[in-house]
């Protein structure tokens, strides 16, 4: 992580944490071992790609390739490797964080009504 921004823990689980740094406009995720920066399209595409995964199919196909997934995003030269336990716990990660966004934005959206 960087030294000059100042990170606000928005959300932790067993399998990791998201952070955001208002001062880069960026998100780390820590997962797996690996800290990352994504801006917030990117990090929205992250979200996009893990969504996109049939862990049903996974889950069902007999072949062994079946069970590992590579997620990349354009733009960020992390790659993870997972299977499908690390894509369960990377989805809660990253929808708990996107959760928790959203309702910070609710809430600063009530405050300011609140204050005008």
């Amino acid at each position: 992580m960087c030294c000059t921004c100042s990170f606000t823990e928005v959300f932790k689980s067993e399998a990791g944490c998201i952070f955001q740094c208002d001062s880069k406009n960026c998100i780390w995720v820590h997962f797996d071992g690996k800290v990352t920066a994504y801006n917030v399209n990117q990090f929205l595409r992250l979200k996009s790609a893990l969504d996109q995964v049939d862990i049903e199919n996974m889950i069902n196909n007999p072949q062994a390739s079946a069970d590992i997934e590579i997620i990349s995003i354009i733009g960020i030269d992390q790659i993870y490797i997972l299977n499908i336990q690390q894509i369960i716990s990377f989805k809660e990660l990253i929808s708990g964080a996107l959760a928790m966004l959203e309702l910070n934005s609710i809430i600063r959206q009530k405050l300011h009504v609140l204050t005008v």
